[in-house]
């Protein structure tokens, strides 16, 4: 579990500087990449380390909130805007458009992502709930990180060809792209 939370601390800070480039492009490139990097996980250990109050709960599921109403604004709005079968059908042709080499780095991507919430999995028996909500927790948190991911991608394709995503500055903040769009 220690494993899980490592990589999922290494991959989370490292993509969130990208992100951070769209307010300054420093924050992407070079020395100033690691050390904004290094910045989020020294952040994180502290925060860790103060301890987890309620009052510090509630901050963090109103930016879990915000966020995810954030995401699905995005794919309500792109999908409003953007809505085509043919941009998706047309482009994808697996094996070819996808290559297999960037299908099985997606899928890498993808494990590492849902990685969370098997970590997630790990916190049970410190939640003070009955087998049934927790149940209830996991699933409902399985399904809208599942839906929240794919609404996200099937926007993404609609909105920029498959070919652009995956290249050049849409690479490493293809969300930023999806938004620009």
């Amino acid at each position: 579990m220690l494993l899980d939370y490592v990589i999922l601390l290494a991959v989370t800070s490292f993509s969130a500087t990208n992100y951070l480039a769209a307010f300054w492009h420093g924050f992407g490139e070079g020395k100033v990449e690691i050390a904004v990097a290094i910045a989020i996980l020294a952040y994180v250990a502290v925060r860790n380390i103060m301890g987890f109050s309620a009052r510090r709960a509630e901050r963090i599921l109103l930016l879990v909130v915000a966020d995810g109403a954030l995401q699905l604004l995005l794919i309500v709005l792109g999908l409003a805007l953007f809505f085509n079968v043919d941009a998706i059908t047309n482009q994808i042709d697996l094996g070819t458009a996808p290559q297999w080499d960037d299908v099985v780095f997606a899928l890498t991507i993808a494990t590492v992502a849902f990685t969370s919430l098997e970590s997630a999995s790990g916190l049970a028996g410190e939640v003070d709930v009955r087998r049934a909500g927790l149940k209830r927790l996991i699933a409902s948190a399985s399904a809208s990180v599942t839906i929240v991911y794919f609404g996200i991608a099937l926007v993404a394709v609609m909105a920029l060809p498959a070919k652009e995503l995956g290249s050049g500055s849409n690479a490493e903040a293809p969300i930023v792209a999806v938004a620009e769009q």
